[in-house]
């Protein structure tokens, strides 16, 4: 693990404020693509995926690792431009994913941080504002 990457990670793991409640999410509709589905190679798929991060969004919002997952990788890689992608938010969601420590969670979400957060997705700016988007985040969810 780069040197960086170390970091964000020591800091993200941090003591955050306890007691924070949980405030207004941005609507999931943010974050799906500008395009319409009925330019993409599947329509239906393309549907299909902007429906499935409707529902993964709202879990992801309740502190469900599955919802959280599913929101990093689409966000990460766009899920065949159904979603907006958005890679320093995927990487933000990803370390609220680790940083919660709900049960359910796998060594995949480790290699998920080290790729999602790592220098084929982000460079070191990319890294930091995820931290402090995941800093939010996890404010939001009343995590410490």
């Amino acid at each position: 693990m780069s040197d960086m990457l170390r970091l964000v990670f020591a800091a993200v793991m941090a003591v955050l404020p306890a007691g924070v409640q949980a405030s207004e999410w941005p609507p999931a509709a943010d974050y799906l693509s500008m395009t319409d589905c009925s330019a993409a190679e599947d329509p239906g798929s393309c549907n299909a995926v902007r429906q499935d991060l409707l529902r993964d969004y709202a879990e992801a919002i309740a502190g469900k690792p599955r919802g959280q997952r599913k929101v990093s990788f689409c966000l990460t890689t766009g899920c065949d431009s159904a979603v907006q992608a958005n890679p320093v938010r995927g990487c933000a969601w990803q370390i609220v994913l680790i940083k919660s420590r709900r049960p359910g969670l796998t060594r995949n979400d480790l290699a998920n941080f080290r790729n999602y957060c790592g220098p084929g997705f982000l460079d070191d700016a990319g890294r930091e504002a995820a931290m402090a988007q995941a800093k939010d985040l996890l404010k939001k969810l009343g995590v410490n």
